[in-house]
C-alpha cells in the first residue's frame, strides 16, 4: 500500500471513530486494565478563530493546537506530553470540541487517539477568562510498549483560568 493510500486509510478510520463515537470502538473492560488519575497542565497553544458573520444568532469556529503535560498516578503516564490539534464550534447552545491527540511518553514511545467534549469560556470583569470543560480522550494505539493500548481518559475542569489545568481519570489497557 502506498504511503498516500495508507494515510488516507488512517484518516478514514479516525474520521469514522469521531463520527460513530466511543460506543462503536471502545474496547471491553479487561482484568489487565489500569485505573489512573492525574492532571493536565497547559504548556502552549496556537490557533485561528473564524466567525460566521451571516449567522443569526452568531457562531464561531476555532481551530488550535494545544500542548499539555500530565501528572499521573501511573508512572507510564506521569510526565507525558500531549499534542492535540483541536476544532471547536460555539453557538447559542454552547461549545463543542473534538480532535486528535498524540501522547509522547517519557520512554520515547507514543500513543494516540481522539477526544471530544463540551466547554464554556467565561469573560470576567477584570479582563481574564475562565474555562469549564468535560470530555473523553479515547486511546486507540501506539508504538513500543503502547502498541496495543486501548482505553479512555475522562477529563473535566470547572471555572479554572483559561488554559490552566484539567483533572482526569481513566481506564487503560496496554
Amino acid at each position: 500500500m502506498t504511503m498516500l493510500r495508507l494515510k488516507f486509510h488512517v484518516h478514514r478510520i479516525l474520521l469514522a471513530a469521531l463520527i460513530l463515537g466511543p460506543a462503536a470502538i471502545s474496547p471491553p473492560l479487561s482484568a489487565a486494565e489500569k485505573k489512573m488519575t492525574g492532571t493536565g497542565i497547559f504548556i502552549s497553544m496556537a490557533g485561528r478563530q473564524v466567525g460566521y458573520e451571516a449567522d443569526d444568532p452568531k457562531r464561531e469556529m476555532v481551530q488550535w493546537t494545544a500542548i499539555w503535560t500530565f501528572t499521573s498516578s501511573d508512572p507510564d503516564f506521569d510526565g507525558i506530553i500531549e499534542t492535540a490539534p483541536t476544532q471547536s464550534i460555539c453557538g447559542p447552545g454552547g461549545c463543542r470540541h473534538h480532535g486528535h491527540l498524540t501522547f509522547r511518553h517519557r520512554n520515547g514511545d507514543q500513543s494516540w487517539g481522539y477526544f471530544y467534549g463540551t466547554h464554556e469560556v467565561t469573560a470576567k470583569g477584570d479582563g481574564t477568562w475562565t474555562l469549564s470543560s468535560d470530555g473523553v480522550k479515547v486511546l486507540l494505539g501506539g508504538t513500543g510498549k503502547f502498541a496495543n493500548i486501548k482505553g479512555q481518559l475522562k477529563y473535566a475542569a470547572k471555572n479554572v483560568p483559561f488554559g490552566a489545568t484539567f483533572n482526569w481519570t481513566g481506564q487503560v489497557d496496554y
